[in-house]
């Protein structure tokens, strides 16, 4: 009668090992310079003396979680091999002579008692080591200060971000800002609608994206609800998005920039002919190009430069410098625009009016004053009161700025944002 078993055979068992070797870890191995394995303790004690001997320990087996400093002399790739071969039975990865000698004294070292040792060079493909190229030679020149000779290099490293929540690193700001999100991401992703094919219209800037969570998590700041604010700082402190100001009690002055200077294309003068008679008709290819104006003369109020009162980024256009100041009170406007209908954040239709627009927030807060109630009155009949012309939108200037005028091209300086607060 043959006994019934889960596991029914080597196979089975060295996969069933490989599959929770990261999940349940109580033994932590950590080298010098920083880098980290994970393992069980009842693996490492039941295949190494070395490792049963620190493990039976009193003192360190009433841990929970166990941490391994190993010694500089201890090469640390090997261990990670050594791991591998403990938990799937097998390294695929080629090992170089060199790291095949490290891996053999390593094993010597943490006294492992592995079967068939000296099977093992015939499992692995030994490639031939390529020599490394030979460094380059720092130039030596001489300081300004004295004639002696002075040899410096200089070696240029991506800066590394470590996660405070966990010990992965990234190089540069963007990776770790997205992972952190990573963190949150259950919580993130449940104040978003998905559409189809998880396709996400966002209610804010009105565009389309697939990656909502780093679309709703960095961009738009929502990670700030679930960080710590000192880690919010450290690591969001340098992001455009994230320079948010607090508008409570607050009767902020805009800041608008001068208007740009008008854009030009080269064209030839035969070709500006046909559009303006005052210019001679000619081909001759030596006559030289002149600049003419774009064709469409782009409104008043898209050649204005708005700066946001809040944290100092600059949108060229009426409306992008609203969609803008929307994204700083994201959650109140959507609450009050959620309180018409439920579906009203994710619909292009005005459920007051029934216009279709591309975009309903702006629509809502222009149209309507859904915002009003979220921003100080100056700011607010500035930025979006309708129906402005060009002589109102100069009176506003003249009162909101009375040692400055925007409109004016001089060379005087604009007023700090956060001076206002």
């Amino acid at each position: 009668m043959s006994e019934n078993c889960l596991i029914d055979n080597k196979k089975d068992f060295s996969g069933l090992l490989w599959s929770i070797h990261d999940s349940h870890t109580d033994v932590e191995i950590r080298s010098p310079s920083g880098d980290i394995a994970w393992a069980h303790r009842a693996l490492l004690a039941s295949f190494s003396s070395f490792f049963q001997n620190i493990l039976s320990d009193p003192a360190v087996n009433s841990h929970g979680k166990i941490v391994i400093l190993l010694d500089e002399d201890i090469h640390f790739p090997s261990i990670l091999c050594i791991l591998r071969l403990l938990y799937s039975g097998k390294i695929k990865e080629p090992v170089s002579h060199s790291g095949f000698e490290s891996l053999v004294d390593t094993i010597q070292l943490l006294q492992l008692k592995m079967v068939g040792l000296e099977k093992i060079p015939a499992r692995f493909p030994i490639i031939p080591e390529t020599p490394l190229p030979s460094p380059i030679k720092p130039q030596p020149y001489l300081t300004p200060n004295s004639l002696s000779p002075v040899t410096t290099t200089k070696i240029q490293l991506p800066e590394r971000y470590q996660c405070p929540l966990c010990p992965n690193k990234y190089e540069g700001l963007s990776g770790v800002r997205l992972h952190l999100a990573v963190h949150f991401k259950r919580q993130i992703l449940k104040k978003i609608s998905f559409g189809p094919n998880r396709v996400v219209h966002c209610h804010i800037c009105s565009v389309t994206t697939k990656s909502p969570l780093w679309h709703f998590g960095v961009k738009h700041h929502y990670i700030k609800d679930y960080l710590e604010p000192s880690l919010y700082r450290k690591f969001f402190s340098s992001h455009r998005y994230f320079n948010k100001a607090d508008w409570t009690n607050s009767d902020l002055a805009p800041i608008r920039l001068p208007p740009p200077m008008p854009r030009y294309h080269l064209a030839h003068i035969g070709r500006a002919s046909s559009s303006s008679s005052s210019i001679p008709s000619s081909s001759n290819p030596s006559v030289p190009q002149i600049p003419l104006p774009l064709d469409k003369e782009p409104s008043y109020y898209d050649k204005l430069h708005f700066k946001c009162p809040l944290c100092s980024e600059t949108y060229r256009g009426l409306f992008n410098v609203r969609r803008h100041l929307l994204s700083h009170r994201r959650d109140e406007v959507a609450g009050k625009i959620a309180s018409l209908s439920p579906e009203a954040n994710n619909s292009s239709r005005c459920f007051i009016c029934s216009q279709t627009t591309d975009s309903i927030v702006v629509h809502y807060a222009v149209e309507h004053g859904l915002a009003k109630e979220f921003f100080s009155p100056n700011v607010y009949n500035y930025y979006f009161s309708d129906n402005r012309s060009t002589k109102t939108l100069m009176n506003e200037e003249s009162i909101l700025s009375d040692t400055h005028d925007p409109l004016s091209l001089d060379t005087s300086p604009y007023v700090d944002p956060q001076d206002m607060f």
